[in-house]
């Protein structure tokens, strides 16, 4: 057989099984493909359930997803890929999570941020990395946390040639509570009673100023019978005095009272309006 046409059959021969490579043996069509870099879809349900569990493995409260929060997570992720940067504060508005969170009308008490940036195998992959963080862990397992919302985006903006990230981020609050101002009945009975008060004592000063007044008449009255007839009228008025003083001494002590209460509902207003530290991580 001639070289030519040894090289004519190759030539037919590889032709051949390019075309139908299923008639290849077995052992030599194994193609081996690269491992992918994510495993399962990375998705925020997933997230949340995971960290759940964490949370309920130490005998804490699962948080509830918060829509609104999860709307904030999901502007923090697109805003750190379409601005290019991963931090917790925009670099170049100044804007970070607690101002996502008001936009998206939550008003809290305090919350709390978790990010990541990367390529993950799994969901678990990505909560367990926070979990081992202490910092990220801090925020999970807040006990003072009672919601969340999560969100993972993928970067399609990254080079040709290079994997695409994915943006993770866990956004925990606490709703403010419903905090009230002491009514306008409140502070009218205040000014009523402090009235009221002030309009009692200024008569006890009176009659207090009458009774020393008439005191010093009596010393110098010469007629016994003026004198007595002084004295009968000295006593009559100090026993009004004395009851005017008991009761002055109640209106003083009902005062105390409403303005305890008044000021206690003044200090709830005050604690309750004072939002807790962000924490980052």
């Amino acid at each position: 057989m001639s070289f030519r046409l040894i090289l004519l059959l190759s030539l037919l021969a590889a032709l051949f099984f390019w075309k139908y490579p299923e008639y290849i043996p077995s052992q030599q069509r194994t193609f081996h493909k690269p491992p992918g870099l994510l495993s399962e879809k990375m998705n925020a349900s997933d997230i949340i359930k995971l960290t759940n569990e964490y949370r309920i493995s130490l005998g804490l409260t699962p948080l509830q997803e918060n829509f609104q929060l999860t709307h904030a997570a999901e502007y923090r992720a697109n805003d750190m890929i379409s601005n290019r940067y991963y931090a917790h504060v925009n670099p170049i508005t100044g804007e970070g999570p607690g101002d996502a969170i008001k936009d998206a009308n939550y008003q809290y008490r305090t919350y709390a941020e978790n990010i990541a940036m990367g390529n993950w195998q799994s969901n678990r992959h990505i909560v367990d990395g926070w979990i081992n963080s202490p910092g990220h862990r801090a925020n999970i397992v807040n006990p003072n946390i009672s919601e969340i919302g999560v969100a993972i985006i993928k970067d399609t903006t990254t080079p040709l040639g290079r994997p695409s990230a994915y943006y993770g981020v866990q956004l925990f609050a606490s709703p403010m509570p419903d905090c009230s101002r002491p009514s306008e009945a409140d502070k009218a009975l205040l000014q009523e009673m402090q009235r009221k008060n002030d309009d009692i004592w200024r008569r006890v000063n009176i009659q207090k100023s009458e009774l020393e007044r008439l005191q010093a008449r009596i010393h110098r009255e010469n007629s016994n019978t003026a004198k007595n007839k002084m004295i009968n009228d000295y006593n009559r008025q100090v026993n009004a005095y004395n009851s005017l003083v008991a009761e002055a001494n109640g209106m003083q002590e009902s005062l105390k009272l409403v303005v305890q209460s008044y000021n206690n509902k003044i200090n709830a207003y005050n604690a309750c309006m004072q939002a807790d530290s962000f924490v980052s991580k």
